[in-house]
């Protein structure tokens, strides 16, 4: 036996589960003599339970006895201050591994399923009590076949501890109410069901791989494809009470968990829906004209009217003339011939126009949508067919159209230095960090002032941020801190001595550090990767390499992958720091990598570009480039293709993610060097900063570029 808790409860050595909310532990209760599930409860970082409403939580769970719900035997707390409750032992599977297995379920089985959930939640809501987590992972199915709910009182505790924080629940699944910030009531478990029966309908929730802020944004804004056209055969009204679960406003969503379970149980006894009828085709002896589709080029053709001085030669004649009018008159076939000629020639100059200029278009840009002027830092982002940069104003932010480069709007952040950051976009929200160190959260769609955070004296300033979950960290040379995204409000801070870049995950904050220049001294700090705990700021490892660290790392199932200057690139498990392996470049390593499909990308400083198995680190590729001086920069990969831009070569190439063979490549005659490329929509961003002064004294001239990224 593992811990005792409570001086009662004897815990097995391993956790059973592990989430966000807590760890459940199968136990041992020698004073009733029986197994049971301890699940150790996690408040907030600096908050406490409120202990009455704790006691009530649970005691009004208990007194839910429905045959679904898993009971609640006590809820206690430790000499340590841990809360956790006690409920019964039950054997079987939840429900998220039985999705992820690809096992696809019987309509009539998931609707059996979601009967009995219903049935239990109206148990509970008679009870008073709002599950408010509701997730598959929650719903337990048995070796006899019944579903059974676990944690029901887990989120009303959690809320209890913290009111005034984030919502607390599984975002997949979470109602538009709880995301604005109210506790929610029955509806909202209904809310939860109707996005857990899409999902084992469809095998995926509303949203799809949505995550984050977005996710939210969806739902609290975006009606998901209905599920009747995901999935074929489903019982008639079933496709219509899947969207009444999962409408925006409670009002409009069933009633009662009652009324949702009797529907479902008539349902099932109903015939699917019909397929719809096949048209017979008759043979021809050649294929019919195929109907528009949004995924191929065929449109219909435009019915063009007949010119009015041109008669068309081919125009149905009227079948007879009326009595005592004149017959048409007609010109002369000379004249017919001479009109067609000269249409002839006006239509070939229009048409060798056309081409002309396009051709001279393509020569010159073929892959060019639009290029701005760009701040000096160079750091931009890109989200929701939005760009946002520097500005070339002093202190400005600009929001542009990802497609024309149309300005959308202007932000000031009053920054005198003419150095603005944009650092991350994430929820609605574009953060933003000044010369001066000051943190800017500006609402997206608007270019609105949300909240700022100032630098407060720091040396330097912040001078980086990510974004996780509804998290901002934010390092400076002496500290990260933990801020709320939306409202910037202060979670935790750790001092971290020499703090330059940074990554989150929802679990963990890596920091690591850079020196000034390549070649000069350097601390210790600046090889030092930092692995700190997203929730309590806590640190959890450390990992040094020979040479300074330049870049941020990058995160990939259990492995950080982060380059130096040493010429390696190390891959570190996630949660001990301990190294898995490393790989000698040959070349200093000054950017983050890229991983994706189970590859990991990286850059050199000279420009080599390198593909590795990420797990075994077997070179797949590597693609020498002449030397690039500096200007080694994060490849980008997207849909197969790595996308690279080379400083000193003044170019930005299009790679074959399987072997490295260039697809294409763009000359930039004035580059000196470029951003980190970014790719959305469709479309290549790449920040330039020209070799060449306008006048003595004038800062390097900087320009974004918009790319195509189609053939």
């Amino acid at each position: 036996m593992g811990r005792l808790l409570a001086g009662r409860y004897e815990l097995d050595d391993r956790p059973l589960a592990s989430g966000a909310m807590g760890e459940a532990w199968a136990a041992w209760d020698p004073k009733m003599q029986r197994r049971v599930v301890v699940k150790l409860v996690r408040p907030l970082p600096g908050r406490q339970p409120n202990v009455p409403a704790v006691f009530r939580e649970a005691r009004t769970a208990a007194r839910a006895n429905h045959p679904g719900i898993v009971t609640v035997h006590d809820v206690e707390s430790d000499t340590t201050g841990d809360w956790f409750l006690v409920m019964e032992l039950i054997t079987g599977q939840d429900l998220s591994r039985v999705l992820d297995s690809g096992e696809t379920l019987a309509v009539a089985t998931v609707l059996d399923w979601s009967a009995q959930v219903a049935d239990a939640l109206q148990a509970a809501h008679d009870e008073g009590v709002v599950h408010r987590d509701l997730k598959p992972s929650n719903l337990m199915l048995t070796e006899s076949g019944r579903i059974k709910i676990l944690d029901f009182g887990i989120a009303g505790f959690l809320d209890n501890a913290s009111a005034d924080s984030e919502p607390i629940g599984s975002w997949p699944y979470m109602a538009p109410e709880r995301i604005l910030g109210s506790r929610g009531d029955a509806r909202t478990d209904l809310y939860a069901l109707g996005c857990v029966l899409y999902e084992l309908l469809t095998g995926r929730p509303p949203f799809g791989d949505l995550s984050g802020f977005p996710l939210l944004a969806a739902h609290k804004d975006t009606v998901p494809v209905p599920v009747g056209k995901a999935v074929s055969g489903l019982p008639r009204g079933l496709d219509e009470l899947v969207a009444a679960l999962l409408a925006k406003e409670p009002d409009d969503r069933p009633s009662t968990a009652a009324h949702v379970r009797d529907r479902l149980r008539e349902l099932a006894a109903e015939p699917p829906a019909p397929a719809p009828p096949t048209p017979e085709r008759e043979p021809q002896e050649t294929a019919p004209p195929r109907p528009p589709d949004a995924r191929t080029h065929d449109r219909p053709r435009p019915q063009v009217p007949p010119s009015p001085t041109l008669k068309n030669p081919k125009a149905r004649r009227p079948s007879a003339v009326p009595a005592g009018a004149a017959p048409p008159s007609t010109p002369p076939a000379p004249d017919r011939a001479r009109r067609r000629r000269v249409l002839s020639l006006v239509v070939g100059v229009v048409v060798c126009a056309v081409a002309v200029t396009l051709l001279i278009g393509y020569l010159q840009d073929p892959r060019k949508l639009w290029f701005t002027p760009i701040g000096a830092q160079g750091y931009f982002a890109v989200s929701e067919h939005t760009a946002f940069l520097p500005g070339p104003a002093n202190g400005t932010v600009e929001a542009r159209d990802t497609a024309s480069g149309e300005l959308r709007w202007t932000y000031r952040t009053g920054d005198t230095t003419g150095s603005v950051k944009v650092e991350a976009v994430a929820g609605g929200s574009v953060y933003v960090v000044t010369g001066e160190g000051v943190i800017h959260a500006v609402t997206a769609a608007t270019g609105e002032r949300r909240w700022t955070e100032p630098a407060d004296g720091k040396a330097g300033g912040y001078r980086a941020l990510a974004v996780a979950g509804s998290s901002l960290y934010a390092v400076s040379n002496e500290e990260i801190r933990a801020l709320d995204a939306v409202s910037g409000e202060h979670r935790w801070l750790r001092s971290v001595r020499g703090g330059a870049h940074v990554a989150a995950t929802p679990d963990t904050v890596y920091v690591s550090a850079v020196a000034d220049q390549p070649g000069v001294e350097y601390d210790e700090r600046d090889a030092d990767l930092y692995a700190v705990e997203a929730a309590t700021g806590t640190l959890k490892w450390s990992y040094s390499t020979a040479k300074p660290i330049r870049s941020a790392p990058a995160v990939y199932e259990d492995t950080v992958y982060i380059g130096s200057w040493d010429e390696q690139l190390h891959a570190l498990d996630a949660a001990t720091g301990a190294s898995k392996w490393t790989y000698d470049a040959g070349e200093p390593i000054g950017s983050t990598p890229a991983v994706a499909d189970g590859v990991v990308y990286v850059m050199t400083q000279y420009g080599t570009v390198i593909a590795l198995d990420a797990r075994t680190h077997r070179e797949a590729w590597r693609r020498n480039a002449r030397k690039y001086g500096t200007g080694g920069r994060a490849p980008r990969v997207v849909e197969g293709v790595v996308y690279v831009a080379d400083g000193d070569a003044k170019r930005i190439r299009a790679l074959d993610a399987r072997n490295g063979a260039e697809k294409w490549s763009r000359s930039i005659d004035t580059a000196g060097s470029f951003s980190d490329p970014v790719v959305a929509d469709g479309v290549l961003f790449v920040g330039v900063i020209a070799t060449v002064h306008f006048t003595a004294g004038d800062p390097l001239r900087r320009t974004l570029i918009a790319l195509t990224t189609r053939p």
